[in-house]
């Protein structure tokens, strides 16, 4: 009987299957794949570059994973399972005198599948601790109530299309401008019974290095206010000298005019004596003459 399926086996021989990419790309072949029988490449996943689906250039540095999940007629079907961006592409967006802010979260879908995403945030020059703060609690919030609302593929959508970052965008500029805006990574996260206790040991340190991040960021805050409060004082203590200085020259042009409204009162009196003298003298004069 062994021999028999053996000898059927060697008779069989492997066929080359397209392997296709999800309606949202319109299932464009993304490969091909060598084997006896299609339904063996069920769970198996693959990689495609974003530039070669959609033409855009622009996208030539995020990769997607896909995982076969049905065949019909032949054709290897999958289903979308993470999106990541090049390394090299992030470093090139960080420039001097910028601030990068970085997240790892992980949330659960609509559809109730566990995902882990990756945001990328970079301000258009450096800013403030409590600016800092105010953006990261910014942005966990909104993806958060974005990744609740909507299904993981839904999900993946928006991310490919664009429309998430912008709307982050958007958002995060009503606090402070904002360069870049990306979403780095994406995948569904698999957690088996024994990694249940890993996630949350992972949950439980990655809490405590955002209490740490947020007493860092206060402390920040704090010395930068402090810094300013001197520089406002100073900033007071040279308006004080300065409005001292002008009140003294006021006083000094007061008593210069004061001085010499004296001194003109004084040559008036001078002159309206020395005129009285003189007229008296010519009466005088006259009388005599007479």
């Amino acid at each position: 009987m062994a021999k028999a399926v053996s000898d059927k086996k060697g008779k069989e021989k492997k066929r080359w299957y397209p392997v296709l990419a999800p309606k949202i790309f319109n299932e464009q072949v993304i490969g091909e794949t060598l084997l006896y029988d299609p339904q063996h490449a069920l769970g198996r996943t693959t990689t495609a570059n974003l530039m070669h689906l959609t033409g855009d250039v622009r996208k030539q540095n995020i990769t997607l994973k896909f995982e076969v999940n049905a065949v019909e007629d032949n054709k290897i079907l999958t289903i979308p399972k993470a999106y990541e961006m090049g390394y090299s592409s992030i470093k090139r967006f960080v420039r001097r005198r910028q601030d990068k802010l970085e997240d790892s979260l992980l949330l659960k879908t609509a559809d109730g599948k566990e995902v882990r995403i990756k945001p990328l945030v970079i301000t258009r020059s450096t800013t403030k601790g409590s600016v800092k703060h105010a953006l990261r609690q910014t942005l966990r919030k909104e993806i958060i109530s974005f990744v609740k609302k909507n299904t993981f593929e839904a999900l993946f959508n928006e991310i490919i299309m664009y429309k998430m970052q912008m709307n982050l965008k958007s958002k995060l500029n009503e606090i402070y401008p904002i360069k870049i805006c990306e979403i780095r990574a994406l995948k569904e996260e698999r957690v088996s019974p024994l990694g249940k206790r890993q996630k949350a040991r992972a949950e439980r340190e990655r809490l405590e290095k955002e209490k740490e991040l947020e007493r860092l960021e206060k402390e920040e805050s704090g010395k930068q206010e402090t810094e300013e409060k001197q520089e406002t004082k100073k900033e007071a203590a040279k308006e004080e000298t300065k409005d001292e200085q002008k009140a003294d020259k006021n006083e000094v042009k007061q008593e210069k005019e004061e001085s010499k409204e004296e001194e003109e009162k004084e040559t008036e009196t001078k002159k309206k004596k020395s005129e009285s003298k003189k007229s008296s003298k010519k009466k005088k004069t006259k009388e005599k003459s007479e």
